[in-house]
């Protein structure tokens, strides 16, 4: 599987992290950090995006997204600390990516970076992050409800800093 965004040190896949990892070699990561999404309270993708129904935290209940986030969680810890190519380097998966807050720290240390992410928008804004990411900060618009009391989609943008 080709990446949708390769720079030097990092690599990022945007779809679902199951079908992502599966496309990976074996033994290819030497380390997973991750925060997935919580249960109920946001939904990364626009309402009417093809992936919605494959989206984490969007499930009926609380019991069927442990289900379905422990099922992803045991295809993800197959780390191993033994390099099998000739750099050295340590590779760190984030499988559930977003704007590559991980990705910016694992690059900063000397490491590489492979991030996955189901929302093409957050694709795009880790891309962005790890292009230059002393040029760039993260921030939140305001949170509003529906009529119905739901929460609307968290809105993130990137901003130059000055």
């Amino acid at each position: 599987m080709k990446p949708d965004v390769e720079m030097p040190g990092a690599r990022l896949y945007c779809g679902d992290a199951v079908d992502v990892l599966a496309a990976l070699p074996e033994a290819s990561v030497q380390c997973v950090v991750t925060s997935p999404p919580y249960w109920g309270l946001r939904s990364y993708l626009p309402a009417d995006h093809p992936d919605q129904g494959r989206e984490i935290g969007q499930e009926a209940s609380i019991e069927e997204h442990m289900a379905r986030l422990s099922g992803r969680t045991v295809l993800c810890y197959r780390p191993t600390c033994e390099h099998d190519d000739d750099t050295g380097r340590c590779i760190v998966l984030d499988p559930f990516s977003g704007t590559a807050s991980c990705g910016v720290v694992v690059r900063r240390e000397g490491c590489d970076y492979i991030g996955i992410d189901l929302s093409p928008e957050y694709t795009q804004m880790a891309r962005e992050r790890l292009e230059d990411p002393m040029a760039s900060t993260l921030r939140r618009r305001k949170r509003t409800r529906t009529k119905d009391g739901k929460l609307r989609q968290d809105t993130f943008n990137l901003r130059k800093r000055k």
